[in-house]
């Protein structure tokens, strides 16, 4: 799924340069090179002479706490076995740090008047990171495979041959860092651009034609207008304008409205969010009135059974209506798990409580039936006389 940079499932091969690979470097290898090669640079540029090899300056302590969270954690994406690309932003941070602090100490290297083999860190740098992102784009844009090369070749000559002003240098220096920043800014507008709203976001050119249709996404899930009319008609002081299983189901009403609505399992459902007793009491002191249970099975969940032991069942004729679909309506949560398929097709050949299925990816009518990422039938619950 996605183009040959990107996609949601798509991890590359487990090893130690994993995260340089093409599936998951698109989505956030594009300045590692610089960082790792600033990183050197800047070590070697803090050290303070005064001091044993092994004596650290404050700036080289920073340098440490930052490659401590690189390290590990891109060690870690390298041998894991299954994990979604969008949790490579756990990256970001560390290797915008370095790159920033590499630029700045590279500079300084390399306008130190004692040539040595650091003078040669900064054009080294430019090239490598050029070269890195020159093979991501070409899959998507050839062209510009060859102008980001020819761009950092020009800019490592100039830095390596000729004899620059302060002028010249930086404006050297401004194209080199144009040259390197261009293609990372593009990819990481497209989600932006296309309008994507995915469950599982990545950044990539191939949605710049194919959009959210792709994949559902948490706001592409399904709003009943008249369902909604009903909970805020209804809702009185209560503080949430309903409690329900996942974000998925949830979050389409958050979006619309505004109002607080409550996940108690968290993103598909099994995150123990909130216990029973701590349920219990949220609805003793009138903060939740409805609850609603989606088509999914719900049973293993102990506040969805006891809601549907004690609570009173509201009839879908009170509340059926218009089903309005913002984009494409596929279960974002069988995009979480590929296994989860078969499943989610089971659930939707069998919705209960005699409402209509409302899987259509198009604006339909569906009785009764409340939105959510896997648009199943359900039942919505009144809570308000489990404690008159």
């Amino acid at each position: 799924m996605g183009g040959a940079g990107g996609g949601a499932f798509n991890i590359g091969t487990a090893g130690p340069f994993r995260v340089l690979q093409l599936a998951l470097g698109s989505q956030v290898g594009w300045l590692l090179p610089f960082a790792l090669i600033g990183l050197i640079g800047a070590f070697a540029y803090y050290a303070e002479k005064k001091r044993k090899w092994y004596q650290l300056s404050g700036q080289q302590k920073e340098l440490v706490l930052w490659t401590s969270w690189l390290v590990p954690v891109a060690g870690f994406f390298s041998i894991a076995s299954f994990f979604h690309p969008y949790y490579m932003i756990m990256l970001a941070p560390a290797i915008s740090v370095l790159f920033g602090i590499g630029v700045v100490a590279l500079v300084k290297l390399f306008r130190e008047k004692k040539k040595s083999w650091k003078t040669y860190l900064l054009p080294l740098a430019f090239l490598s990171t050029a070269a890195l992102q020159a093979w991501y784009v070409n899959s998507y844009y050839p062209v510009a495979t060859w102008l980001i090369l020819i761009a950092a070749i020009i800019v490592s000559l100039i830095l390596v041959i000729a004899k620059l002003s302060k002028k010249a240098f930086q404006a050297v220096m401004t194209g080199g860092l144009l040259t390197i920043l261009v293609a990372p800014t593009w990819w990481s507008l497209t989600s932006t651009i296309a309008g994507a709203s995915e469950a599982i976001p990545y950044a990539d050119p191939s949605l710049l034609t194919s959009g959210t249709q792709q994949m559902g996404g948490i706001g592409n899930g399904t709003v009943n207008e008249k369902l909604l009319a009903y909970l805020q008609k209804n809702q009185g002081d209560a503080t949430y304008l309903f409690a329900t299983l996942d974000s998925g189901t949830s979050a389409p009403y958050i979006i619309e409205t505004g109002e607080a609505v409550m996940a108690i399992g968290g993103f598909n459902g099994t995150d123990p969010a909130i216990t029973l007793k701590e349920f219990k009491a949220l609805v003793k002191s009138g903060e939740i009135k409805y609850f609603y249970t989606s088509g999914k099975s719900s049973s293993s969940n102990k506040i969805a059974a006891w809601v549907a032991k004690n609570a009173k069942e509201v009839a879908a004729s009170k509340y059926g209506g218009t089903t309005t679909t913002s984009a494409n309506t596929e279960s974002a949560n069988n995009a979480q798990d590929p296994q989860a398929n078969s499943a989610a097709t089971t659930s939707n050949e069998a919705p209960t409580n005699n409402q209509t299925d409302g899987a259509n990816t198009n604006s339909t009518s569906q009785p009764g039936q409340m939105g959510g990422m896997g648009n199943q039938g359900g039942t919505l619950y009144d809570l308000s006389g489990i404690y008159d």
